[in-house]
């Protein structure tokens, strides 16, 4: 059961890494990218996908560690990495930039993925504490 919040906590990593530049791209990537030869200004959204991408590591990271090597400790510090991770998670697109206008892509379709995907690292952050700190 250790293993699977490992895998879980990697698989929402994963996601949190691919949602703004090919689920729900930020604006200037995935369908919103420039035709070629066409010169696209910096969107402030931009360092959302690149913060969120590192976040989205660390989180991926702490999923590989706790699914390789499903022991009490490791699983508790995995999911407590998750958990805490969550709220950078869902407050990076006020500090590292989002589009003023709420009809762009970044404000319809990334933010709100993000902050479900949030939601549920921190559910499985939690659920991981709740295991590891159960019997052996």
């Amino acid at each position: 059961m250790r293993r699977a919040i490992g895998i879980v906590i990697l698989a929402l990593g994963l996601l949190l890494a691919l949602i703004p530049w090919y689920i729900f791209p930020v604006c200037g990537q995935g369908r919103f990218a420039p035709l070629s030869g066409k010169k696209l200004m910096a969107h402030p959204c931009a360092g959302t996908a690149r913060a969120e991408t590192a976040l989205a590591a660390a989180v991926a990271l702490a999923g590989i560690a706790a699914a390789a090597r499903p022991r009490r400790r490791t699983t508790l510090l995995a999911s407590i990495i998750a958990a805490g991770l969550a709220v950078p998670v869902a407050l990076a697109p006020a500090f590292a930039g989002i589009c003023k206008m709420a009809t762009m892509p970044c404000r319809t379709g990334t933010v709100p993925a993000l902050g479900f995907v949030a939601v549920l690292l921190l559910a499985a952050g939690i659920a991981g504490m709740l295991l590891a700190s159960g019997p052996e």
